[in-house]
């Protein structure tokens, strides 16, 4: 019996990483429980309540139209090739569309909130080899808690997904090498998360993976493994992936369609090349990361304090993997002019697993490294009591005609804030388990309720209502009125409009069947030059504030005269290229 016992695999206390032997048991410790519970609350909560914004409307009008064609292949808009990325974020938005019975925000939105989620299921399980169960909390907790996740992870942008794809081929292909994983599963994983990465986006996933494992195989003279089988069946695994979307789409549009498909968006970064630019990208673009980062970005001034290497144990293969990949890849968008930092959204993982490594180096090494953790908390309470008594300001004490928050949410955001502070204050010594874990979790429900409560509101307050413009619209024109436009109409406009808005030739003869038209604000002198007669039968502005409402103008109009006339073809506006 007692034979039976001493080969019984042992459960590893939380405050010990994991060995191989344990396998994946930290899918059952609280930490992993309760992190997953934060991205849940933080994802899902209020995730229909903002307007379709940005590249949201774009998104989910391809899908449709995939849907309407039953053409799975071509991404298109109104009818044309639409030359942005490959089209797996479409898919997905198109596959949950069926499942709802529709392409509504929920189909939009879902696949990003989801993407969040499997990203911090990953941190933390790939962080328990090598951090406490609450350091590898910590590590989950800060990647969905940094602002600019919070603001696109909530979006139906392709980031948060790409980020899932991206930095698990790094993270899962890390974990395997260090825990001696099988060479062809390790590979084909981390070779399978490019691919998709690929038809996510583009060259930019598979690229990052080459770059961030050669350099650590060549660093670490492990070179020989870019030479394996299994390496190599990798490599295999990704090309006939890719191919089995690649090689249709270039016979069904040619080559020329298949190189603006990937060259396209990164043509629109170098259309400003002058020296003033690139100077200010530069200075600017680190800072910039940074700030994406907070709070958790501070954490990660401890690496450059004198002994930090000294005590990292077996940690540091896992700094030197994070650190080399971030180096790496950093320069693709350091000293490219018009690159913006969602653009390095998918290393935001590898800075959140540091931060989690520097924050269980103060909790465990020197009162005076403890000391670093403390001032951070404390920091971060009086920001909390700061927030909750501007919450009361702004609400109670000097109300506007429009409030920005409803009283009795006011009343429960200062409420929540104080409570919070309190416990971050409480624990900030970080002297135990309990003290550490209360204090990432107080932290993390502070950034969480700021977001989904006080940025969303002032976001919805200044939100522009597209599908309240378009319902009044409709209100005065025949019922299910077929419109059409002469180039390239805004996907806000036309997904809201929710009818097809056919894309005509402006030199056929297309007043038989179209008495109706939409044309941009910006085309309306050349329709004038052309000679068309019309009426204005409504506008509809389709800009993401009402601070911005005469910009990203839809007008719709009504022909008056009866001969066909040719109308010039405009040319398409910088955002609709």
């Amino acid at each position: 019996m007692s034979n039976t016992a001493s080969h019984m695999p042992q459960e590893v206390p939380p405050s010990e990483p994991m060995k191989s032997a344990q396998g994946f048991r930290w899918m059952r410790e609280p930490e992993c429980l309760l992190l997953l519970g934060l991205v849940l609350v933080f994802y899902l909560v209020r995730l229909p309540d903002l307007s379709l914004r940005g590249e949201e409307p774009r998104r989910g009008q391809v899908a449709i139209e995939m849907l309407q064609t039953g053409d799975w292949i071509t991404p298109r808009q109104q009818g044309t090739l639409f030359f942005s990325r490959p089209p797996l974020q479409n898919w997905i938005i198109a596959g949950l569309g069926v499942l709802r019975g529709g392409v509504d925000v929920w189909a939009i939105r879902l696949p990003s909130s989801i993407s969040v989620l499997l990203t911090c299921f990953l941190i933390y399980g790939y962080a328990r080899t090598f951090l406490t169960a609450t350091g590898a909390l910590l590590a989950g907790a800060s990647y969905c808690t940094m602002g600019q996740v919070l603001e696109l992870g909530r979006l139906g942008e392709t980031e948060a997904f790409y980020t899932l794809v991206v930095a698990g081929s790094l993270i899962l292909w890390h974990w395997g090498w260090t825990q001696k994983w099988s060479p062809l599963a390790t590979w084909s994983a981390a070779y399978f998360l490019a691919a998709m990465g690929m038809l996510a986006k583009g060259p930019q996933a598979p690229i990052y993976f080459a770059a961030a494992v050669g350099l650590y195989l060549l660093a670490t003279r492990n070179w020989r493994a870019l030479l394996a089988p299994a390496h190599f069946a990798g490599i295999l695994l990704f090309a006939v992936i890719w191919a089995a979307w690649q090689i249709p789409y270039s016979l069904q549009n040619g080559n020329f369609a298949t190189f603006r498909m990937y060259q396209n968006d990164i043509a629109m970064r170098f259309e400003d090349t002058s020296w003033l630019t690139l100077v200010e990208h530069l200075g600017l673009f680190p800072l910039e990361i940074l700030a994406c980062l907070l709070p958790w970005s501070v954490l990660l001034l401890v690496y450059c304090r004198p002994g930090f290497w000294r005590g990292l144990g077996s940690g540091k293969s896992q700094a030197l993997f994070l650190l080399g990949a971030i180096a790496i890849t950093f320069p693709t968008c350091w000293f490219t002019p018009g690159a913006k930092t969602r653009y390095f959204m998918p290393l935001y993982p590898c800075f959140a697993l540091l931060v989690g490594l520097a924050a269980q180096q103060c909790w465990t090494t020197t009162a005076a490294w403890r000391h670093s953790w403390s001032r951070f908390q404390v920091f971060l309470a009086g920001t909390m009591l700061v927030s909750s008594i501007a919450a009361i300001v702004v609400t109670i004490v000097w109300p506007t005609e429009t409030p920005v928050l409803a009283v009795l949410f006011a009343i429960f955001f200062s409420t929540s804030c104080v409570g919070l502070a309190w416990a971050t204050w409480r624990t900030a010594s970080a002297e135990t388990t309990s003290q550490q874990r209360i204090g990432v979790l107080a932290v993390s429900a502070f950034i969480g309720l700021m977001f989904t409560g006080l940025v969303t509101n002032l976001q919805i307050r200044g939100s522009n209502d597209i599908e309240q413009q378009l319902t009044e619209l409709k209100e005065k024109l025949p019922p299910h009125t077929p419109l059409v436009s002469f180039d390239l109409i805004d996907s806000a406009f036309t997904y809201h409009y929710a009818e097809p808005v056919e894309l005509v030739d402006p030199m056929s003869d297309w007043m038989a069947s179209s008495e109706y038209f939409c044309f941009d604000q910006h085309a309306a002198r050349r329709l004038q030059e052309a000679g068309l007669k019309w009426e204005e039968v409504g506008v509809v502005s389709c800009a993401r504030t009402r601070n911005e409402m005469t910009e990203r103008r839809i007008i719709v109009a009504r022909r008056l005269d009866g001969p066909t006339t040719q109308v010039a073809r405009m040319p398409a506006t910088p955002l609709l290229r």
